[in-house]
C-alpha cells in the first residue's frame, strides 16, 4: 500500500476509534463522582486498546500487560492536562479529548503490537506519515 492510501485509511481509521470513544467520554464528563470518571475512561481505553492490538496483530499472550501500561500512560496524562480549557464547551472539550484517546490508541496500539511480534536480535523501523492537512507542517 503506497504512503498516501496508508495516510487515508489510517485517518478514517482514527475517526472511527473517536466516535468509539466519544460514548464514555460524553458519560465520562458528566459524572461528578471522579472515581466513577475515572472508572468510566479506564474501561474505555482499555476495550478499545484491546480490540486495536489485536486487529494490529498483537501476541495475546501481552496484550492486558501492553493495555495496562497504555491505560496508565494516559491516566499519569489526563491528570497533567487541563480537564476544560477556557472558553471551550463540554462538546468540544469531549470531542477534543475522544480524538486525543484515538490517536494515542492507534499509535500505541500499532507499536506494541508489532514490538510484541519481533523475533530476537530484529529492530522495528516506524515511518511517520503525515495527514497532509492545515494541520500539519511542512516535511
Amino acid at each position: 500500500m503506497d504512503l498516501e492510501s496508508f495516510a487515508a485509511e489510517r485517518d478514517a481509521d482514527m475517526v472511527a476509534m473517536a466516535d468509539l470513544y466519544q460514548p464514555a467520554v460524553d458519560e465520562a464528563l458528566a459524572e461528578e463522582d471522579e472515581d466513577l470518571r475515572t472508572e468510566i475512561l479506564v474501561a474505555a481505553l482499555t476495550t478499545i486498546f484491546l480490540m486495536t492490538y489485536g486487529d494490529e496483530g498483537g501476541d495475546p499472550g501481552v496484550a492486558q500487560q501492553s493495555a495496562d501500561a497504555f491505560v496508565a500512560t494516559m491516566l499519569d496524562a489526563i491528570t497533567k492536562t487541563d480537564p476544560q480549557p477556557e472558553g471551550e464547551g463540554r462538546d468540544v472539550q469531549a470531542t477534543r479529548i475522544s480524538t486525543w484517546f484515538a490517536t494515542a490508541t492507534l499509535g500505541a496500539a500499532t507499536l506494541t503490537a508489532a514490538e510484541s511480534n519481533l523475533e530476537p536480535g530484529q529492530e522495528l523501523t516506524k515511518t511517520w506519515v503525515t495527514m497532509r492537512d492545515d494541520a500539519v507542517r511542512e516535511t
